[in-house]
């Protein structure tokens, strides 16, 4: 697994290495055909460069046994939680109590946070009416 990532890495980052250093060692010249032809390349080295990034993941799918079991567990876990949440408050349509300081339903641990805060919480402001300084 090791050896296939540190390949990867260094065959996706020498092309970028090699039209660096051509273009700091290269004599500046006016030839617009080779401006151009410097430029596309400086491009694809780029474009190189972030397919070591990208092939990362395929890599460890294919080289990676432990890698591949944590990502099946991880999705069918997800997988799992979402249909219990989409079973539980969406097809149950569940309500929650509301808060008495907002409009807006809330959790029973949100309600037992609104009581528990002190009278000067930025929630519950000291007047009704906003006094300026000056």
């Amino acid at each position: 697994m090791l050896v296939t990532i540190s390949l990867s890495f260094y065959l996706f980052t020498i092309p970028g290495m090699i039209m660096y250093l051509i273009e700091i060692y290269s004599l500046k010249s006016r030839n617009i055909n080779k401006i151009k032809l410097k430029f596309i390349l400086a491009q694809l080295s780029v474009i190189v460069l972030q397919l070591n990034n990208a092939t990362n993941f395929l890599f460890y799918c294919f080289a990676g046994h432990r890698f591949r079991q944590a990502a099946v567990q991880t999705y069918y876990g997800y997988s799992a939680l979402s249909k219990t949440f989409f079973h539980h408050y969406i097809l149950r349509n569940k309500e929650y109590g509301y808060a008495r300081a907002y409009g807006h339903p809330v959790s029973h641990s949100a309600q037992t946070a609104l009581t528990n805060r002190s009278s000067t919480s930025p929630y519950y402001p000291r007047s009704p009416y906003k006094t300026s300084p000056l």
